[in-house]
């Protein structure tokens, strides 16, 4: 989290160690075999749950992947309220050295995802394909955007928005000299599953 982050990078470490753990461990798998299906070595999963390092956002985009879940449940427990508020101040907040999007976690639940992806001018980055049926829907709040979804490239404008078949992948990339901002809201239709952060 953001003010997690501000606060303290050991208790981040810690807290998103614990709860891959806990999930890994539902899920009756050994370290070996998450390991394995990530991509890692045993050692990396070993460190993370220690909360000795935390994992770039390609590699918890992985290990949510390998475990069925989604990246928006390593850093906020799912709850049973039927309102939950998100301040501003306190959104979840994914930067990696590696890639150049800026992630904000605005709301999450088992079907649904809503994220603010920001970009700088001509930078681009991949959004995931998900392998069950769902939709994305994308809106424009700042500055242009071109996606690429499905053999088609799309210019959009703050203000535009579009609806993508969310089992397809698609780019994003910040056109002009403004910084860009994006809307994305994943929404999961088959029971049991959950939409990719």
């Amino acid at each position: 989290m953001e003010k997690l982050l501000e606060v303290d990078t050991l208790e981040y470490q810690k807290t998103l160690g614990e709860r891959v753990r806990r999930f890994r461990r539902e899920l009756q798998l050994t370290q070996m075999d998450l390991a394995r299906q990530v991509g890692v070595t045993n050692g990396q999963i070993s460190t993370i749950e220690r909360g000795l390092s935390a994992p770039s956002i390609g590699t918890l985009r992985r290990i949510s992947g390998a475990m069925g879940i989604a990246m928006i449940h390593f850093f906020d427990e799912p709850g049973q309220r039927d309102v939950v508020v998100v301040k501003k101040a306190e959104r979840t907040r994914l930067t990696s050295p590696t890639s150049p999007e800026v992630l904000e976690v605005l709301a999450g639940s088992r079907n649904l995802v809503a994220l603010q992806i920001g970009l700088n001018p001509g930078t681009s980055c991949q959004r995931p394909a998900h392998d069950s049926a769902s939709e994305l829907f994308l809106m424009i709040q700042q500055g242009q955007i071109e996606i690429v979804a499905e053999g088609q490239t799309v210019l959009l404008a703050a203000g535009d928005s579009a609806r993508l078949d969310g089992r397809s992948g698609c780019s994003y990339r910040c056109q002009g000299e403004a910084p860009a901002l994006v809307l994305e809201v994943r929404s999961e239709s088959s029971p049991g599953g959950s939409p990719e952060v």
